[in-house]
């Protein structure tokens, strides 16, 4: 992700479609970005926006999931982006952020510019 007029990196995300449903691989902020000196606030609300815009070219309505790092951050994405924790089998953490959350996170953070998907 980059601003407008900027080619600095202020964030990635890397995404999959796997069984119907966009997953997030990754989501992270540039390390300026990052706690405890952040250059930009909100990096990451954009790049799930990012995600979810993905979601809905691809037909998934803007559903994502994706795997947390720890309980923490649970609480974060449940707290900021109206995530659900699932506890699934395959990873303790993984969360899934539904189409009405969705709705309200690119309502939130807007973008412009193409997804430029590879």
């Amino acid at each position: 992700m980059q601003l407008k007029d900027d080619e600095v990196i202020q964030g990635l995300v890397a995404t999959e479609f796997f069984r119907g449903a966009v997953y997030i691989n990754l989501a992270e902020s540039a390390p300026h970005n990052q706690p405890p000196n952040k250059k930009y606030d909100g990096v990451g609300g954009h790049l799930f926006a990012i995600a979810i815009k993905l979601s809905i070219a691809v037909d998934c309505g803007g559903y994502v999931f994706f795997d947390a790092k720890n309980t923490e951050l649970v609480e974060h994405y449940a707290d900021k982006f109206g995530a659900n924790l699932l506890g699934a089998r395959i990873h303790q953490y993984r969360m899934e952020i539904d189409v009405d959350a969705a709705q309200k996170l690119i309502e939130k953070y807007t973008l412009e510019g193409d997804l430029n998907v590879r």
